[in-house]
């Protein structure tokens, strides 16, 4: 966060902080930062992005061990929990043939 629009973010950030600081007498701390940081730059559709990576997941040369490890933490973070071949929805997941 040395350089380019992440540091003249985070510059503008705290400068603001500071002046809000001296006139009202708190403090900003880590935390607001990070929370404010996430604000700014974290992806806005998370749920969405992992839906589409769980379309496009392939194994190829993994491990199948290592490629279920994989596709669970994929599966969480799209908001799903436990898939069974009753779920409904579970033809979108698994192409079959």
């Amino acid at each position: 966060m040395n350089e380019g629009p992440a540091a003249a973010w985070a510059g503008a950030w705290c400068t603001k902080e500071l002046n809000k600081s001296l006139q009202d007498m708190t403090k900003f701390s880590w935390r607001s930062f990070v929370y404010a940081l996430k604000d700014a730059y974290a992806p806005i559709n998370i749920t969405g992005n992992a839906q589409a990576r769980l379309r496009q997941l392939k194994q190829g040369s993994t491990l199948t061990s290592q490629f279920l490890i994989i596709w669970s933490q994929i599966m969480a973070e799209a908001g799903y929990g436990t898939i069974t071949k009753d779920t409904p929805g579970i033809r979108k997941l698994v192409r079959e043939g």
